[in-house]
């Protein structure tokens, strides 16, 4: 869904919808990209399909986040 590099976390981070069985830690291969090359935008460059290895990870990515900001749908506690 989305992708960028985050300096605070110094790590590459993927945002995709997975199964909510896995657990965190699960290795998957996420497939990237939209089919046929994708829209026909001029803004947007044509692409394949790609199968990316990732790990099922908590969200936020941010430790600090997940555990030190208020309390709400960042925490998982209302």
């Amino acid at each position: 869904m989305f992708t960028g590099y985050s300096a605070g976390e110094k790590r590459a981070c993927r945002l995709a919808t997975v199964a909510p069985e896995l657990e965190l830690g699960s290795e998957v291969h996420v497939v990237w990209g939209e089919p046929d090359g994708g829209t026909r935008k001029a803004t947007v460059e044509p692409h394949q399909q790609i199968s990316v290895r990732a790990v099922v990870s908590p969200a936020p990515y941010s430790e600090a986040a997940r555990l030190q900001y208020a309390q709400g749908w960042r925490t998982g506690t209302r």
